[in-house]
């Protein structure tokens, strides 16, 4: 009996090949140098005119016009920026379980500081309305790959592929990611952009594990990159 209720569970995981990871990337230039110095355009600005920060609440690093116009310009990031080793600010995180780890760290230790977007905040706009779940932001993309910015405070390069499962919160479902890396980060801002696509799901042994992969490369910010503004409700003035 145990072995018939076995055999389903272990044909569907034969059946399911391995998650594979991406090629590593072609190393590209991604520094944007000691001071955040940026222009553009937000998609689907509410007409306001508006201050960008670090942080909500934080300093002021750059200006939104009526017209959805920005410049952003901010040397080194504030103490009170997100901090966070540089393997886990690439989605790198420790303790997992890994099937596939190659990824090397030029400089192990080596800490980051993440803007993953660009919040706005300023009187003019007023508060979201309430329960405000996704605060006023400015995104960046490139297609369908995410644009973030990294600040490393020296030369550093982390190149390599890793397959990992972690678990949620259900104790019956797994995340099973498979991520490339290759980047040469130079002191002061980088730009990244982040790649990721699902490729399904399998079951097994009564688990449901969701698979993707990801791509990590540098960017440049330059031509392709859509800035968009994101809240759940457009601020009223």
């Amino acid at each position: 009996m145990k072995r018939f209720v076995l055999a389903p569970v272990l044909a569907l995981t034969a059946c399911a090949p391995p998650l594979t990871p991406n090629p590593l990337p072609p190393l590209s230039s991604s520094a944007l140098g000691q001071t955040l110095s940026l222009s553009g355009r937000a998609e689907r600005w509410p007409g306001q005119a508006a201050t960008l920060r670090w942080v909500a609440g934080g300093a002021a690093i750059g200006e939104v016009a009526a017209n959805g116009a920005f410049t952003v310009s901010a040397a080194q990031p504030p103490a009170g920026l997100p901090r966070a080793s540089l393997l886990t600010a690439l989605g790198l995180w420790e303790g997992a379980d890994c099937s596939l780890n190659t990824v090397t760290l030029s400089c192990p230790g080596t800490e980051a500081f993440v803007l993953t977007s660009l919040p706005v905040g300023a009187p003019a706009l007023g508060a979201a309305n309430s329960p405000a779940i996704l605060p006023p932001q400015l995104r960046a993309r490139r297609g369908e790959a995410a644009v973030n910015l990294l600040y490393v405070p020296h030369d550093v390069t982390v190149s390599g592929q890793r397959v990992c499962r972690s678990r949620t919160s259900e104790p019956t479902v797994l995340l099973e990611e498979a991520r490339s890396v290759n980047l040469a980060l130079k002191t002061g801002w980088n730009a990244l952009a982040v790649q990721s696509r699902s490729t399904g799901q399998v079951q097994a042994f009564g688990q449901t594990i969701y698979r993707s992969t990801v791509t990590v490369q540098g960017d440049t910010l330059g031509s392709g990159v859509t800035w968009t503004f994101l809240s759940d409700s457009l601020p009223k003035p």
